[in-house]
């Protein structure tokens, strides 16, 4: 297997991120628009150490005191999910934090159920009635202190 490297996302690969979010994650393209344009989000990128140009897959989240909430979770082929690719780029997204993690993916994946991620619509977690409160009321509801 080619050694992968993870780096933070540069504004040019801002459209691969969305394309690929819209289309293989099934979301709809104002949502992401509207995650990709808040200012807590962070977008990592797993690429071949040799070539950081070339995206192998990619984690959408933000820290929040009460959760990590993983929006999108993305990678290029099979065979590196197979050998864990979306789990390495969920452990960079949650290094060090100790809160569990609630996923607002339509899609359900397999790193879910690995991470013990609890579930919460991207509607409701972007509801602007609700501001940053959504994520931590799920998780109470969930009673869910970690992933253990």
């Amino acid at each position: 297997m080619t050694a992968i490297a993870i780096r933070k996302a540069k504004p040019t690969d801002q459209g691969f991120v969305a394309t690929r979010w819209i289309h293989a994650l099934r979301e709809e393209p104002l949502r992401v628009d509207q995650v990709l344009d808040r200012k807590r989000v962070t977008v990592l990128i797993a690429h071949p150490l040799a070539d950081e140009h070339r995206i192998l897959g990619f984690i959408c989240f933000e820290h929040h005191p009460s959760a990590v909430i993983v929006h999108a979770v993305y990678v290029r082929r099979a065979e590196d999910m197979r050998r864990g690719l979306a789990d390495r780029l969920v452990g960079a997204a949650a290094i060090g934090r100790d809160v569990p993690l609630v996923s607002t993916s339509s899609v359900g994946q397999p790193w879910e159920h690995a991470w013990k991620a609890t579930h919460m619509e991207l509607s409701e977690f972007l509801d602007p009635t609700g501001a940053n409160a959504p994520a931590s009321r799920h998780v109470e509801r969930a009673g869910h202190s970690g992933r253990g």
